[in-house]
């Protein structure tokens, strides 16, 4: 019956992609997400695919109450890629970076993964671009808040990346 209910609790994770150690829905926990929203947060995307070039793992949370200030429900994203190659997580992590920087205000981050930058305008959002070896990770808030926590944001950002 052990046996039984252990496989039961693996089967979740020998059915994804991802070993069981690097299964990304828990590197961004609901706690990770209301410390960023600054209140409490369900979860509201959950995807997982295998692209040709890549395995791609998405999830978000949602604030369960709009801000009392601005009327906005904050949302953080996060967005967990692991390329075939090393040169492939770069190609894709320059590009984007490229494309950010024509809409300005990027921050180059160091001592996160192998590079990083942070991009905001001030007012509705928040993004940090990761990448290390032959993983991207992202995370992003949209509709800042008065409730929203940049240190939390750049705190499970690090914790995440150190584990890649």
């Amino acid at each position: 019956m052990k046996t039984l209910l252990f496989l039961f609790l693996l089967l979740p994770l020998i059915s994804s992609g991802f070993a069981a150690d690097t299964v990304p829905y828990f590197y961004l926990t609901p706690t990770d997400a209301a410390k960023i929203l600054g209140q409490s947060a369900l979860l509201t995307l959950k995807s997982e695919k295998q692209e040709r070039d890549a395995l791609k793992y998405r999830c978000a949370f949602t604030a369960v109450e709009s801000d009392p200030v601005s009327g906005e429900t904050g949302h953080v994203y996060y967005n967990y890629e692991q390329y075939r190659s090393v040169a492939a997580a770069q190609k894709t992590y320059t590009g984007i970076l490229d494309d950010n920087r024509r809409n300005g205000n990027i921050q180059l981050l160091n001592n996160t993964g192998d590079e990083g930058f942070f991009q905001s305008d001030s007012n509705n959002f928040q993004l940090i671009m990761v990448r290390k070896k032959d993983k991207i990770i992202r995370m992003k808030v949209n509709k800042v808040t008065s409730t929203t926590s940049l240190t939390a944001l750049k705190e499970t950002v690090n914790r995440i990346a150190a584990t890649l």
